[in-house]
């Protein structure tokens, strides 16, 4: 019994001990199973952190094609295949793409473009996702790219911009059939797609903002161009038009000094208007001068010491005789001793002056216009500032407040109708804000529709002067006096050389120099003006600057090369009146620079100047 049980148990031991065994190699091979899976999980995690690194590290700092032919060699890296590429698709019907980036296993293809129609690509872009583990050619017979590279499996993603469309593809392909998993694979295609879209997005604006540039850049210079030939055509056009209107300006002026002989009241009437009406032509044309070089930057500021006194005074003269003729009552309001301020007398003048004639032409007869002028300290002001401020007041026809930024732009007049009433080219506000805006100012405006308008000019304290003594000599003394131009300083018949070739400035030049006593010499063009000067050895020279064969300029040069004829006087006429000239005609050589149309009585005043000098 005793044995027979020792054996029974020893066969249960057997059996438990198999069963051991048994258990154990179950739990090895579950480990093995285990630790492969967890070898494989590594090793996608690996391949996700080198995709990471790879587009964090390996591509920062390069963009646009360095970029996508990194991306392409870093995936073929990564994921141990022959062959990774990047297109870019060119149209959305899905004919054509380009391959912008090819990497073949040690080389980069140049991009090119290609058909998607039999191609794996065509079935990404169509489904999102291509996937083929193995037999690639099989499923693609008619592309032959794929019998080149010996294609046996391919994957890919599509590329979305931010919007969702469609805009390239990404992928691999190999010489071996693909794992069963794709999951990880699929996972890093589209990290780097992803990041590729990016790139494709900041490139593509990167590429308008170069586009928009070229375009800007063209039209800019285009817009020179454009500017170049406005300002060629406006010093033409100057040149053109001032020349007829001397010798208008000229022969009336002479005619209504009976230069000639004696003339009858009617005579001297008709005279006047004539005169008053080139002067307003005159005006005109220089108002479109002085804009076109403000817009081009070509104005600047002769910055002068000036009575604010005479400044008004001066001002006030211009339309004294159209305020009289309107019955309108001019006043001026001045604090005592104003002082001066330092700005381009001559600009400021022209401001005060078109404000002043827009009153009086705006004002109906029996009116008032005021100039007054508010001069405040920085001791006496609430905000700490200096300034000045010249107002215009006037009781005419108002502006209403819908119309009141109309005024101010160029060629802009409010009352446009075909039954207009005032005449003007709408350019004197537009002077008047532009010129006060140089000098570091504003312009303001109050005005009610029959109540009145005041315009006000703001001049910062940099315009301001400490003196506040005022000049010992006032313009108001000349408002009732015209004091004329003394001829008793020449006494002689000094010879002046007139190099000009328009007849008709001629004959006025001529006709009234030779009334006051000078002997004329005429050149029809600058090379007969040498041949005259080194001949002749005139007094004085009268160079006009645009002449036909030589121009005045190299004239001038040409003269002053000759030490013998340095010492004559020449005065440079032109009509152009642009920006450089005075300064391209005094660099020649010339003592003096007049721009046409000239008053004679000026024209006699520096002759007389230069022959005293001299």
């Amino acid at each position: 019994m005793n044995a027979s049980l020792t054996i029974d148990l020893a066969e249960v031991d057997l059996v438990e001990q198999d069963h051991v065994e048994y258990i154990i190699q179950q739990a090895d091979a579950i480990t093995e199973s285990t630790n492969k899976s967890i070898a494989a999980s590594l090793r996608e995690n690996k391949r996700k952190e080198d995709a990471l690194k790879a587009i964090v590290e390996g591509t920062a700092g390069k963009t646009g094609a360095e970029f996508y032919r990194t991306c392409t060699k870093y995936l073929a890296e990564i994921f141990e295949v022959r062959y990774t590429f990047l297109t870019k698709l060119l149209d959305q019907s899905f004919h054509k793409s380009q391959m912008i980036s090819l990497w073949t296993g040690g080389e980069l293809i140049e991009p090119y473009e290609m058909e998607l129609a039999g191609t794996p690509c065509l079935a990404t872009y169509q489904n999102s996702w291509g996937i083929f583990h193995e037999n690639l050619q099989a499923h693609f017979p008619t592309a032959t790219a794929l019998a080149s590279l010996q294609g046996e499996s391919y994957i890919s993603v599509v590329i979305r911009d931010f919007e969702g469309k469609i805009i390239g593809n990404l992928g691999v392909i190999d010489t071996k059939p693909l794992p069963a998993d794709t999951s990880a694979l699929q996972f890093i295609l589209q990290l780097f797609a992803n990041r590729i879209a990016a790139e494709m997005k900041r490139q593509d604006d990167e590429d308008k903002i170069r586009e928009n540039n070229r375009n800007l850049e063209i039209i800019n210079q285009e817009l020179l161009h454009a500017t170049r030939r406005k300002n060629e055509f406006l010093a033409t056009m100057s040149h053109e038009l001032r020349t007829p209107l001397n010798a208008i300006l000229g022969m009336s002026e002479a005619l209504e000094d009976e230069v000639f002989g004696d003339l009858n009241e009617r005579q001297i009437k008709s005279l006047r208007t004539i005169r008053r009406s080139s002067r307003h032509l005159l005006s005109l044309i220089n108002d479109v001068l002085d804009v076109s070089k403000i817009e081009a930057d070509k104005l600047d500021l002769e910055i002068v010491t000036t009575a604010v006194q005479d400044l008004c005074g001066s001002s006030l003269i211009f339309v004294k005789q159209q305020a009289f003729e309107k019955q309108i009552k001019l006043d001026v309001q001045l604090p005592p001793a104003v002082g001066n301020i330092a700005v381009d007398e001559r600009r400021m003048r022209q401001v005060l002056i078109n404000l002043l004639s827009n009153a009086v032409k705006f004002t109906p007869a029996g009116g008032q216009v005021i100039l007054s002028v508010v001069r405040q300290e920085k001791e006496d002001s609430e905000d700490g500032s200096s300034w000045i401020e010249f107002k215009v007041t006037d009781t005419g026809i108002g502006i209403s407040a819908a119309d009141q930024d109309k005024l101010f732009q160029p060629f802009v007049q409010l009352d446009s109708n075909l039954n207009r009433q005032y005449a003007g080219t709408g350019l004197g506000l537009t002077l008047v804000k532009q010129i006060v805006e140089l000098h570091g100012g504003h312009v303001q405006l109050q005005s009610e529709v029959q109540q009145g308008s005041c315009f006000t000019v703001h001049l910062p304290h940099t315009c301001l002067l400490a003196d506040q003594e005022t000049c010992s000599f006032s313009i108001f003394d000349t408002l009732t006096s015209h004091p004329q131009i003394s001829n008793q300083q020449v006494t002689v018949s000094p010879l002046i050389l007139l190099a000009e070739d328009n007849e008709a400035n001629v004959s006025t030049f001529s006709s009234y120099l030779t009334a006051k006593g000078y002997q004329i010499v005429v050149a029809e063009n600058g090379h007969k003006a040498i041949d005259i000067t080194h001949k002749e050895r005139p007094d004085l020279i009268l160079m006009d600057i645009q002449m036909p064969h030589v121009d005045g300029i190299q004239a001038i040069r040409t003269i002053r090369q000759n030490p013998g004829l340095v010492g004559i006087p020449i005065i440079a006429l032109t009509a152009l009146a642009m920006a450089g000239d005075r300064e391209r005609c005094l660099a020649a050589g010339a003592n003096d620079y007049l721009t046409k149309p000239v008053k004679l009585k000026q024209l006699n005043q520096k002759i007389q100047e230069w022959l005293n000098l001299n």
